[in-house]
């Protein structure tokens, strides 16, 4: 309802508008997620897949977070089943509530 429309049109039917942004950065070689310890070192974990949170200000929408995922090259045809399978899953809980 970002446009601020009426949930119901003219005839009282429902009337929704539902939109998904998602970024993605795919990388053509290694990524690794490194974590401070306690003691000052770091433990180095080589990752398919990182999750982002990007936040930004926009003079149309204000202040916003997406949510960008990185993910490696040989990663992103396992990435790219499991991101359609949720999906899918979204797009069945929205016609439930609709209906």
């Amino acid at each position: 309802m970002g446009n601020n429309q009426p949930l119901r049109d003219a005839n009282n039917v429902r009337s929704y508008e539902v939109g998904i942004v998602h970024g993605l950065i795919v990388v053509d070689g290694k990524l690794y997620d490194a974590a401070v310890q306690d003691n000052g070192s770091f433990d180095i974990t080589d990752v398919a897949h990182i999750p982002y949170v990007f936040s930004y200000n926009s003079k149309e929408y204000g202040a916003r977070r997406l949510l960008i995922d990185i993910v490696t090259v040989n990663h992103l045809a396992r990435y790219l089943q499991v991101y359609e399978a949720w999906i899918k899953e979204r797009a069945v809980y929205c016609l439930n509530e609709l209906s």
